[in-house]
């Protein structure tokens, strides 16, 4: 009974602030959107300067094979490499291609040939980027070639095989992601940075307003215990997060086209199970500090820089030194987002993040436990 009494009056707080309540339910899904097509690491539309110093028809169907599609836009066009080399000084282009002179004598006579490329790295990511596609491009435009020297030499009798009269036949299958879209990628990993700042941010407030207002002492000589309070406070604040996730989920099938390939009960389980442990966390944070905005600052710097960074939501772990991927065991949006992207995306169950449920089991007692004992201590 007392933890209905605890539930009903967060629930009155809440009802009385509907800014709260907007924010606690719409405020995810907007930053899913705002983030959704802000962070995005396709790159499209490199601008390319291309220097052709040998004229010909190859030289030319060479720079036009770049051009194929949306990846490189031809920008400048220049007589020589210095060109290519002031274009790139000047931020004109981001790749340049200078094609020397002799190369289509070269392809003639089967000899080597040396084509130089100029990627601007003052953006890593796009340069990295631009460098595959260079690649990509350059190894199909040799096979091409291939191809045609093969049939004119008769060794493909009638049509090409499926691997066009080479003597191997690569294909490549990009499995859960085959686009390889940004969205596919970050929109699960969003979902988990959100809910984890909302819901810890949420509850972090809750406390420090009891003693703002001068309610706290109220608690103190009412039955209430110390987990009931922390239950009652948790309850209302979950509901509302349990809303937004499915909202969230709603809003990145829809403008995103991510669905959900694995079971959908499974997926706002695991979800119910890691907002209880955050929400927990928030109460926890709420019990050491006396100030609104001292809470909020702690809550945030608890959550949105780790979740960003050291989660596994844009950097890959693994490429991390020991000591930071040691840290990252200690935040809890890795987990959340692992159980994510392998029930969304891969359409898994339990069996393959059984590790990761287990930590957020671990998770939400020590943090319902954690609080219990500081609200305990501030009510006495």
């Amino acid at each position: 009974m007392n933890l209905w009494w605890v539930v009903w009056k967060e629930l009155l707080h809440l009802r009385r602030d509907r800014r709260a309540l907007f924010i606690l339910v719409a405020f995810p899904a907007m930053v899913l959107v705002l983030y959704g097509y802000a962070l995005n690491f396709d790159v499209h539309h490199v601008a390319l300067g291309v220097a052709d110093q040998d004229r010909t028809r190859q030289s030319r169907e060479f720079a036009a094979s770049f051009t194929h599609g949306e990846y490189f836009d031809r920008v400048v066009t220049a007589s020589s490499a210095r060109e290519v080399d002031a274009a790139l000084e000047r931020g004109d282009i981001q790749v340049g291609l200078v094609i020397p002179e002799g190369f289509a004598r070269a392809l003639a006579r089967g000899e080597p040939v040396t084509v130089q490329a100029l990627v601007d790295g003052t953006n890593s990511n796009t340069a990295v980027t631009a460098l595959g596609y260079l690649q990509g491009f350059t190894l199909d435009h040799v096979m091409d070639l291939t191809m045609e020297r093969l049939r004119a030499l008769g060794a493909a009798a009638g049509p090409l095989g499926a691997s066009g009269g080479l003597p191997f036949d690569l294909r490549l299958v990009v499995l859960y992601n085959p686009t390889l879209q940004t969205a596919r990628f970050l929109v699960p990993g969003l979902i988990g940075v959100i809910l984890t700042v909302m819901a810890v941010v949420s509850t972090a407030l809750s406390l420090v307003r009891e003693k703002e207002r001068g309610t706290m002492d109220m608690l103190r000589v009412s039955p209430v215990r110390a987990f009931e309070v922390v239950i009652g406070k948790t309850v209302p604040y979950l509901v509302l997060a349990l809303v937004a996730s499915a909202l969230v989920v709603t809003v990145g099938w829809a403008l995103f086209g991510v669905e959900v390939r694995g079971s959908v009960p499974l997926l706002f389980a695991m979800l119910l199970l890691f907002l209880f442990g955050a929400l927990a966390m928030g109460v926890f944070v709420s019990s050491l500090t006396d100030s609104a905005q001292v809470a909020f600052t702690i809550a945030t710097t608890l959550t949105m820089l780790p979740s960003f960074l050291l989660s596994g939501f844009v950097f890959p772990l693994d490429s991390m030194p020991v000591a930071i991927r040691a840290v990252s065991y200690t935040i809890p949006a890795r987990y959340v987002i692992a159980i994510l992207r392998a029930v969304i995306l891969k359409g898994e169950g339990v069996d393959a993040f059984r590790f990761e449920f287990i930590c957020l089991v671990i998770f939400a007692v020590l943090m319902v436990t954690l609080a219990s004992l500081m609200v305990r201590r501030r009510m006495t």
